[in-house]
């Protein structure tokens, strides 16, 4: 009996961890998407005002556009960010009590591995990487020379 329900929260717990890992891989090939989104999507901005010309007077906006996609992916970075905060908080709760049920799955040590300074870090970055790339595309249309 006792062993029964020994293997049984074993089994619950690998599943559990099973699911915290597919959404923290989950989590960063959303990230890797909405990166090559961000630049495509200010790449097409770019492109299109180079083939319409815009005039000097209004170029303003394609920058203006470039800014909103831009603070649109940074929303959208957060909402995912902190949906995967949530997952890291629900294996912090539990992670004693699988590291003594599962205490050679390799699972638990490759979602612990980034810290909360890992995952700071990495937030920092891809945030950072979004202003400089929009502050970059946003520039291009002032860096025309007017005739």
């Amino acid at each position: 009996m006792a062993e029964a329900l020994a293997a049984q929260k074993r089994e619950e717990a690998t599943m559990r961890l099973e699911f915290l890992q597919s959404s923290v891989d989950l989590f960063w090939q959303q990230v890797g998407r909405l990166l090559l989104f961000h630049v495509m999507a200010l790449s097409c901005v770019q492109a299109m005002t180079l083939a319409t010309q815009v005039r000097c007077e209004m170029r303003w906006l394609p920058a203006l556009l470039i800014l909103l996609i831009s603070a649109a992916n940074f929303i959208i970075f957060f909402v995912l960010l902190s949906r995967v905060e949530r997952r890291y908080a629900e294996l912090a709760q539990r992670e004693e009590e699988w590291r003594l049920l599962l205490p050679d799955d390799v699972r638990l040590h490759n979602v612990r591995r980034l810290g909360r300074r890992g995952r700071l870090t990495y937030a920092v970055l891809v945030g950072v990487s979004i202003i400089l790339v929009s502050v970059g595309f946003a520039a291009f249309p002032w860096s025309m020379t007017c005739s």
